[in-house]
This record gives structure tokens, sequence and C-alpha cells, in this order.
């Protein structure tokens, strides 16, 4: 929701509050039906927050992952560690 990925500058695919909410909704619903998921997503960056994905996680497991990007080239010029909050989020 909040940074941009490479499917969106290659392929034009813009992502939407819509896509989110039903990419979440889809997910608690294989939660009720008993799959096994795992989302990888990030809460928030360079200064933005995606409050959506916030109210939602609290009913699952969050994992906060601790990556630096400083060795590739494609990432934002921004490497500071605070730049980004990346989590794993799974139902197991």
């Amino acid at each position: 929701m909040i940074a941009v990925g490479a499917y969106e500058r290659d392929y034009f695919c813009k992502w939407s509050i819509d896509y989110e909410k039903k990419l979440l909704d889809y997910l608690y619903k294989l939660n009720d039906i008993g799959y096994k998921w795992a989302l990888s997503n990030v809460l928030e960056h360079k200064g933005k927050s995606n409050d959506i994905l916030k109210q939602w996680c609290d009913k699952y497991n969050v994992h906060y992952l601790n990556i630096d990007y400083k060795n590739c080239n494609y990432q934002t010029k921004d490497k500071s560690v605070n730049s980004s909050v990346e989590v794993l989020i799974t139902n197991y």
C-alpha cells in the first residue's frame, strides 16, 4: 500500500485500498477454514503508515524483520534503519 514495488513500476499494476482490503479479507477467510499462510508487508515506509494492515494484523503473529538492503542498488536512497518497518505476518 505505502511502498512502490517493481510490479507497479514495470507492469503498471496500481495497488489500491480496495485490493488491500480484498487480500486481507481473503486471508481472514483462509484462516477460518484452517489454512496456514504468511504475508510479507510493510507497516511504515518513508513516514507513511499502512493503518489498514496495522489494525488487521493484531489478530495474528507479527514478526518484525530486521533486514538491511545496503547492497541492493534498486532500493531507496534512504538506507537508514528507520526508513521502513517490514513484517512477516502469519496465522501459525
